[in-house]
């Protein structure tokens, strides 16, 4: 199929509506982290339940991002799947912030993560299908560049936020965030291509309920570990992804065409690679936040300001690294050492304690943060690379699954070694030690994942430059 050709005006402004108001997203992800502890005193609630407001809404994003971009993919609607999904983001943020109970935060966070999986799951698609193979490097390490700097910022504007209106102010910024950016997007992406799916064959059902009874098994499996229930749930969620894999190979219009994927090496482990990745980098921040407040004693400026530091080593390097991919070094290569930065400041900051310098931390912080957007922009031009124009829909919204459940599956890894050497209990001075010797054990998990996700990167292509 020919791409449309585009006029560089249009395709400026179409980066600069998605960048502004995707932002949003992953911004609210990370916000949060830095105001768990004051949500937790709040309702009176531990580290593991309050973990469940992150966790819940990867759930949702990752479960319904595959199904979105196959319909997309089949209908052309990318740009008003992505308004709509604003919408809802809008309007789940307005619950969350009148929140009466913990349960009622983390019910709105669930329905939040729908209206996520529509934005994510046609973000890159829609860059795709305005930008031509050749300024989609760039175009992409500006649009993660801009994302990384909103997820990466939001402890520091959270934390900020937190001291001095208190954390429900985070959601009445999301919700103005919100409704820009949908004003934004409504007057911007207008190159819709709708089309008439073909007659006569029938959706996926069978499959997107497998799917997303799998990813559920998995996901709130990792996040109940040590208890026996984490065990019998992970073990059932094995045969349901082997369900899943028989369902999409013998369906005339599956929801994720695994025929197109075969033989795909590049996709395959590109995705495998950020998988591995994101399940190694997210939950950092939550763990740090913790540490920063619960342990060190510092206010949510002063942490916030510490996680910041990341965010601006992302935000600087992304466009960086995004001109680069057209230069000599190819995406394996970068990528590749990318995730192997990440491995060696998790190590660095395993051994950190109660009296560790800041100056240390934010060093070590500068130097994850110059790995992720190492990691991030030449894996996801990778991604685009492998596919077809037709399968950018699908594509896309692979890639925003591959992050959500990777997420997810931190933040699971992370409850996971709280509750087993912590306990789920609230952090106090009684049990600090408890807590970072959790902290050090999850962080050593992450480095040993990030070097399996180097030997996945390496993987994709047979020549590194």
């Amino acid at each position: 199929m020919t791409q449309p050709i585009y006029s560089d005006a249009y395709k400026r402004s179409v980066l600069f509506a998605l960048t502004a108001s995707v932002g949003l997203i992953p911004f609210m992800v990370s916000a949060l982290t830095l105001a768990l502890p004051e949500i937790g005193r709040t309702f009176e609630t531990n580290p593991v339940t309050l973990g469940w407001i992150l966790t819940v809404y990867l759930l949702s994003a990752s479960v319904l991002q595959i199904p979105i971009g196959n319909f997309t993919d089949q209908t052309g609607r990318k740009c008003f799947t992505l308004k709509c999904g604003l919408l809802i983001f809008v309007a789940m943020s307005v619950c969350c912030a009148l929140s009466p109970t913990i349960h009622w935060m983390i019910g709105f966070r669930l329905v939040q993560g729908i209206g996520s999986a529509m934005v994510f799951g046609t973000n890159i698609a829609i860059l795709s299908d305005v930008f031509p193979a050749s300024e989609r490097s760039r175009a992409f390490g500006l649009n993660s560049g801009i994302i990384f700097l909103c997820l990466t910022s939001g402890p520091f504007i959270g934390g900020w936020l937190t001291y001095y209106f208190g954390w429900r102010s985070i959601f009445w910024l999301c919700v103005v965030w919100g409704v820009l950016g949908w004003g934004l997007a409504q007057k911007i992406l207008r190159h819709e291509q709708i089309r008439t799916p073909r007659p006569g064959v029938h959706q996926d059902h069978l499959g997107t309920m497998i799917y997303g009874l799998s990813l559920t098994l998995w996901i709130c499996g990792l996040a109940e570990l040590p208890a026996r229930t984490g065990w019998i749930l992970l073990s059932l969620s094995f045969p349901a992804m082997i369900a899943f894999v028989w369902q999409e190979f013998h369906h005339p219009n599956p929801m994720l065409d695994l025929r197109v994927l075969r033989g795909n090496r590049q996709f395959c482990f590109s995705s495998l690679a950020s998988l591995i990745s994101y399940s190694a980098t997210y939950g950092v921040g939550y763990v740090l936040s913790l540490y920063l407040k619960e342990v060190r004693d510092y206010d949510t400026r002063t942490a916030g300001f510490v996680l910041l530091t990341q965010s601006l080593s992302v935000a600087i390097c992304s466009p960086i690294v995004g001109s680069a991919i057209s230069g000599r070094w190819s995406d394996r290569f970068l990528a590749t050492l990318g995730i192997s930065v990440n491995a060696t400041a998790l190590f660095l900051l395993m051994g950190i304690s109660t009296n560790t310098s800041l100056l240390y931390v934010i060093a070590v912080l500068v130097f994850f943060g110059i790995g992720i957007a190492l990691f991030i922009t030449p894996n996801t031009n990778a991604v685009m690379d492998s596919v077809e124009a037709e399968h950018y829909g699908m594509a896309s919204a692979m890639t925003g699954t591959v992050r959500m459940t990777g997420q997810a599956t931190s933040a699971s890894i992370a409850m996971m070694m709280i509750a087993t050497i912590s306990g789920r209990v609230q952090i106090t001075a009684e049990n600090k030690t408890q807590f970072l010797s959790s902290l050090h054990w999850i962080l050593g998990i992450f480095a040993i994942l990030c070097i399996i996700g180097a030997f996945a990167s390496l993987a994709r292509k047979k020549t590194i430059l």
